[in-house]
């Protein structure tokens, strides 16, 4: 995150809150029982509260990047000032809203108020993002607030199953978020390591205007150097979080269902849900195949523009980079989002 002051464009902040209230909106939708908005709007506000005041005790981006000059210096960097400190932020907001409304909070609501944590730090940390890129802030803010909004939920799934457990458990087993909090911390870390590196030597090589050859064996070697660390640290949280999610989703599904028997809701009732669930999967199913067919077409166009010569190396500032392939960096943005979004909902309960 940016240490920085003032605020982002008007539509930057628009896109921002626009993209947290849409994931906010399927969060909810896609468990059988929404959380009282109450609780989960109470996270999301301590969520970027206490983000607020995070930026003004961590260091600078830049100054914290500087120190960063081979694959440990950047572990040393990445622990303690992002996976530590935001996954305690986010884990401290989902904590005080799930015991202040701890008499009627259940396991799935205290999963669902973590991803609310999340958003609330996302909504901060976006902004400030789009604040910095000022020529591209309303891409960023979009960009961001699609992806970087849900991996900071991936970690909160974890950080979300802890604390689900702890509420089924009576509030007594407090080594349970702190165990949460130092899993997603863990994971956090691991995704952001490898590519701390790469992006400190790319910034340092445009910020000083070096030639599109010099930049491009720098990156190609610096790719190199950390892909063990990229090959692990990436794709991890993804597959730790989705299963953590589809997993809170059927637990939930499961206590609903035996409540609604419980309670003798007739064929007709199960009939019409089965009938709503079908929707959702359909739904799924064209997002995840529109989602494939834009990625393998945005991945063919960029490797053909590169052997062509019609994209050459990044040479100049990366705002100016980005606006100048906005078409595809928007559908390379998009494509991965669609295959995402589609497995979510093909997972509703």
């Amino acid at each position: 995150m940016e240490n920085a002051h003032g605020f982002p464009p008007l539509p930057a902040i628009a896109a921002v809150l626009v993209c947290a209230a849409l994931m906010g909106g399927l969060y909810q939708a896609l468990f059988p029982r929404p959380a009282r908005w109450a609780m989960v709007l109470t996270s999301a506000v301590l969520g970027g509260a206490l983000t607020v005041s995070l930026t003004y005790l961590l260091s600078p981006t830049a100054q914290r990047l500087a120190e960063i000059t081979d694959l440990w210096s950047a572990l040393r960097v990445v622990v303690p000032t992002v996976g530590l400190p935001e996954e305690a932020v986010k884990g401290l907001a989902a904590l005080i809203a799930v015991l202040t409304f701890r008499r009627a909070a259940t396991p799935a609501e205290a999963f669902q108020t973590c991803l609310f944590a999340a958003l609330g730090f996302a909504v901060v940390e976006n902004a400030l993002y789009a604040r910095a890129f000022a020529e591209v802030s309303v891409l960023i803010a979009f960009g961001r607030g699609i992806v970087a909004s849900f991996i900071h939920g991936l970690m909160m799934m974890i950080q979300g199953t802890f604390m689900a457990r702890f509420v089924a458990t009576g509030f007594r087993r407090w080594h349970l978020p702190v165990l949460g909090w130092l899993c997603a911390a863990m994971a956090h870390a691991g995704f952001d390591w490898g590519m701390l590196q790469p992006l400190t030597q790319y910034f340092e090589l445009t910020g000083r205007h070096a030639d599109p050859t010099t930049i491009e064996l720098a990156m190609a070697g610096a790719v190199v150097q950390n892909l063990p660390v990229l090959a692990i640290g990436i794709p991890a949280p993804f597959l730790i979080g989705l299963y953590l999610f589809r997993r809170a989703l059927r637990q939930a599904g499961r206590i609903e269902l035996e409540r609604l028997q419980a309670q003798g809701e007739g064929t007709a009732d199960a009939a019409a849900y089965a009938a709503r669930i079908a929707v959702w999967r359909r739904a799924g199913n064209a997002l995840m195949i529109l989602g494939a067919v834009g990625l393998i077409v945005s991945i063919a166009i960029a490797v053909w523009l590169s052997a062509s010569g019609a994209m050459p190396p990044p040479s100049g500032p990366p705002a100016a980079e980005m606006k100048g392939n906005l078409p595809l960096t928007i559908a390379i943005i998009l494509s991965p989002a669609s295959l995402v979004l589609g497995w979510l909902l093909r997972q509703k309960r």
